[in-house]
C-alpha cells in the first residue's frame, strides 16, 4: 500500500491489517468511503492527521499519532475510535470535530488541544497517561464527557479517568460527567484551567464526598495553598463554597463533603481579601511626583481615588482612575501629581499620599501613606510605627540625595539584631522589619551615619 493512505468512495470496505504506517498529509477517508481495522490493527499517522468524511470502523485498532508539529482530526463525520495514542514529543494532537472513545485516549508525548470541541469516552473509554507535559487543553472550550452507573459499592470510581473521584455511598444511578479547561470567573474567586460539569439520575437525594484532581500546570496563577471548590446547582447558579476534608498539593487533589450533582464544580482561589497588591509609592522625579502600585488580583473592584495631603490628616481628591474589577494577574498603575513640587528653599514640606479603592458595593478601603520630601529637605526620621509592635514595624525617613545607607535595630545592650542595606531615592524611604521573632522589650531603630538619634520600640 502506497505510504500515504487515500481513501475515496470504493464499493467494498477496505481493511487494515495488523500494522500500517501513513505519512504525509495523514489519512484521509472521503466522502462515501470505508474504512474497516481489523482486530487489533493499528495504524501510525506519522506527521499528519486523520480526517473522516466517510465511515470508519475502529474495530479493537488504534490510530497512533507520532511525529512533529500538530496533527489534527477533521472531517465531515464524527470519528468514533477505540484507541487513540499521542505520541508526539512535545507537539499537540487538534481536535476540528468531535470523536468518540470506546477504549482509550492514551497520552505518551504531547497534548491534546480539544479546541471547542468535544471527545466523548462513553460508558467505557478512559484516559491513560495523562501528566502535566501530556494532558489534554481546552483553552478554547470544548469537553471530555464520560457517562458511568455509579452505584454504592464500598469503594472509589473514578468515571473515565477524569479526575473527579467519587466516594458514592447512594446509588447516583447514570452520571454525566463534562470537564472543561477554560478559567471560569467566579463572583468570589477565580477558577483554575479546570472544572467539572455533573448530572446524576439521582442527583435530588444524593449528597456525597468527592476528590478532585488537577495538575499544577493548570493553577493558572492561582495561589495553590488558596484552593477550593465552589458548587453551582444548575437550578439557580448560586456559588457555594464546599467544606474541604483533604487537600494535598503534592498529590495534586482536594476533597470535599456534601457534594451534589447537578452542576458545576470550579476549583478556584478562596479568596478572603477582596484585593491583594504592592504599597502605594511616591518618588519626586524633577519637580512632579510620580505615584505608582500594582495589584496581584482584584475582585469586584470598581476605582481608585487618589488623594493628597500637606498635613496627613486633610486628604482631597487628585485624580480618580478605573479599576481592573475582576482580575488575577499583575496590574500596574501610576499617575503623576499635576501641580509641581517647590523646593524646601521655597518653603515646600512634606507632601502625603494615599488612595482609596471603591468596590463596585460601593465600600472602600485606604492605601498605606506614602510621603514625598521636596528638594533640599533637611534629613529627618519621619515615622516609626506601629509603636508599640507585635510584629512588623515600618520605617519611614527622608533624604536630600541618593546614598547607600543601613538601617539598624538594636537592642538594649547596644547589639545589632537586624540590618538592612537601602538605596536611598530622594525624598522619603521607607522599609519595614519583623520582630515577631524577637523577645519583648525595647528596641531602637537607627540610620547609620545619617541621624545622631536613635528611635525606641516597644516589642510587646
Amino acid at each position: 500500500m502506497h505510504p500515504k493512505l487515500f481513501v475515496t468512495m470504493l464499493l467494498m470496505p477496505v481493511a487494515i491489517g495488523l500494522y500500517q504506517p501513513v505519512f504525509s498529509q495523514g489519512l484521509i477517508i472521503t466522502n462515501g468511503g470505508h474504512l474497516v481495522l481489523n482486530d487489533t490493527a493499528k495504524i501510525i499517522i506519522n506527521n499528519g492527521g486523520f480526517s473522516n468524511s466517510g465511515n470508519f470502523n475502529a474495530g479493537n485498532g488504534s490510530v497512533i499519532f507520532t511525529g512533529a508539529g500538530s496533527g489534527n482530526i477533521s472531517g465531515t463525520s464524527v470519528s468514533t475510535f477505540n484507541n487513540i495514542v499521542i505520541d508526539k514529543g512535545d507537539d499537540t494532537l487538534r481536535l476540528l470535530q468531535h470523536a468518540n472513545i470506546s477504549g482509550s485516549v492514551k497520552l505518551s508525548h504531547g497534548n491534546v488541544d480539544l479546541n471547542g470541541y468535544n471527545i466523548d469516552l462513553g460508558e467505557t473509554g478512559s484516559l491513560s497517561g495523562e501528566t502535566a507535559r501530556s494532558r489534554v487543553l481546552g483553552p478554547g472550550g470544548g469537553f471530555l464527557i464520560s457517562t458511568t452507573n455509579i452505584y454504592a459499592s464500598g469503594g472509589t470510581v473514578n468515571p473515565g479517568n477524569l479526575g473527579m473521584v467519587f466516594t458514592p455511598s447512594y446509588d447516583l444511578g447514570y452520571t454525566l460527567i463534562k470537564r472543561g479547561h477554560q478559567e471560569p470567573e467566579l463572583t468570589n474567586g477565580f477558577g483554575i484551567n479546570r472544572f467539572y460539569d455533573v448530572k446524576a439520575a439521582n442527583s435530588t437525594v444524593a449528597k456525597d464526598a468527592v476528590t478532585f484532581q488537577y495538575f499544577d500546570a493548570e493553577l493558572n496563577g492561582v495561589t495553590e495553598s488558596e484552593l477550593g471548590v465552589y458548587y453551582i446547582p444548575a437550578a439557580n447558579g448560586d456559588e457555594t463554597l464546599k467544606t474541604i476534608t483533604a487537600f494535598d498539593s503534592a498529590g495534586n487533589f482536594i476533597s470535599v463533603n456534601n457534594a451534589g450533582f447537578a452542576g458545576r464544580y470550579v476549583l478556584a482561589n478562596v479568596i478572603s481579601d477582596s484585593i491583594r497588591g504592592t504599597a502605594l509609592q511616591a518618588a519626586l522625579v524633577a519637580d512632579k511626583v510620580n505615584l505608582s502600585w500594582a495589584t496581584t488580583y482584584e475582585v469586584s473592584t470598581d476605582h481608585f481615588e487618589l488623594q493628597r495631603s500637606l498635613d496627613n490628616v486633610n486628604f482631597s481628591t487628585l485624580e480618580s482612575l478605573a479599576a481592573a474589577g475582576n482580575s488575577n494577574v499583575k496590574r500596574d498603575y501610576g499617575y503623576t501629581d499635576p501641580e509641581p513640587m517647590l523646593t524646601a528653599n521655597e518653603g515646600a514640606g512634606l507632601r502625603y499620599y494615599r488612595y482609596k479603592i471603591v468596590f463596585k458595593d460601593k465600600t472602600y478601603r485606604y492605601s498605606n501613606v506614602a510621603i514625598v520630601a521636596p528638594e533640599g529637605y533637611n534629613y529627618s526620621l519621619f515615622q516609626v510605627y506601629p509603636n508599640p509592635t507585635s510584629g512588623p514595624v515600618v520605617v519611614n525617613f527622608s533624604i536630600n540625595r541618593e546614598q547607600k545607607v543601613y538601617v539598624e535595630i538594636v537592642n538594649n545592650m547596644g547589639v545589632v539584631i537586624a540590618r538592612k542595606a537601602v538605596n536611598t531615592i530622594i525624598g522619603m524611604n521607607s522599609l519595614s522589619f519583623d520582630l515577631g521573632q524577637m523577645m519583648s522589650g525595647v528596641y531602637y531603630v537607627r540610620v547609620v551615619n545619617v541621624f545622631k538619634t536613635a528611635y525606641k520600640i516597644i516589642k510587646l
